[in-house]
């Protein structure tokens, strides 16, 4: 049997080409934004990564951030019972007040007060 017989086909490449530089290639996406490694409270200044938080606790800053963006009072309600929901019964804030201070009091300062109290503008 000859691999004609079998169905088989064989190829060689002549010559390989790599493309490169082309615009709108996946490969150049645009820079990220790099997120900052220090984090400055009241308390004094923390270094951590969104990236190297439990799940939990990027939920919530994920719920938090995109709390201002929301104009519907019912919207509002819905993540912040979600946010009550996490810390309360799925215990988010439980060993996150011992490895992950620093965010707690970040979040509190940035994401919390200044959106549920904001400064009155007299």
């Amino acid at each position: 049997l000859t691999e004609t017989d079998v169905g088989r086909e064989t190829c060689h490449v002549v010559t390989s080409s790599l493309v490169e530089n082309i615009k709108g290639s996946p490969d150049q996406s645009e820079p990220q934004k790099q997120a900052p490694e220090f984090w400055d409270t009241s308390v004094g200044r923390f270094r951590f990564t969104l990236a190297d938080l439990p799940p939990q606790l990027r939920l919530i800053h994920s719920i938090l951030t995109n709390l201002g963006n929301e104009r519907e009072a019912d919207v509002h309600y819905f993540m912040l019972s979600t946010v009550k929901l996490l810390c309360l019964h799925c215990e988010s804030l439980l060993n996150a007040r011992r490895e992950h201070r620093g965010f707690l009091i970040w979040a509190q300062e940035n994401l919390l007060i200044p959106k549920l109290w904001p400064s009155p503008s007299w």
